[in-house]
């Protein structure tokens, strides 16, 4: 349902896309010595896979500090439409983060990347439809 609802925002042309999580922290990186956990990388991707996807900033604001027996992993990030991180927030205590978004990022990382504008969900569905009628 996830995907549905992203794909469905980059139709109606959205520019940027507000995640507001509360993920715990799951993991331990043993490679990388900053103490963050292995579950931010994944959060990360997540973020800019969909940037890049479809071409939009995509701010994802994550929980930090413990609550009982669970430490929120933080780490809020700024993603930008060509899957840079703009801005990191650390993984501990409440920060803000202040990022300048531009139209022209926005043109830039959506000329290569036309997935959206060039998809026709019509067409695929009448293709799929005769597919399936005409038979194996």
């Amino acid at each position: 349902r996830l995907t549905q609802l992203r794909e469905e925002m980059a139709r109606r042309g959205i520019d940027a896309l507000l995640v507001q999580a509360a993920a715990p922290g799951r993991g331990a990186r043993d490679d990388s010595g900053d103490g963050r956990f292995a579950s931010a990388d994944v959060w990360e991707r997540i973020a800019r896979t969909t940037a890049q996807l479809y071409g939009i900033y995509v701010a994802l604001c994550n929980r930090s500090g413990v609550e009982g027996a669970v430490t929120f992993a933080g780490g809020s990030l700024v993603a930008g439409p060509d899957g840079s991180i703009l801005a990191r927030a650390g993984d501990r205590g409440e920060e803000v983060l202040s990022v300048e978004l531009t139209r022209g990022a926005l043109r830039a990382a959506r000329r290569p990347y036309s997935h959206e504008r060039d998809d026709d969900p019509g067409l695929v569905m009448r293709e799929l439809a005769r597919g399936l009628a005409e038979g194996p």
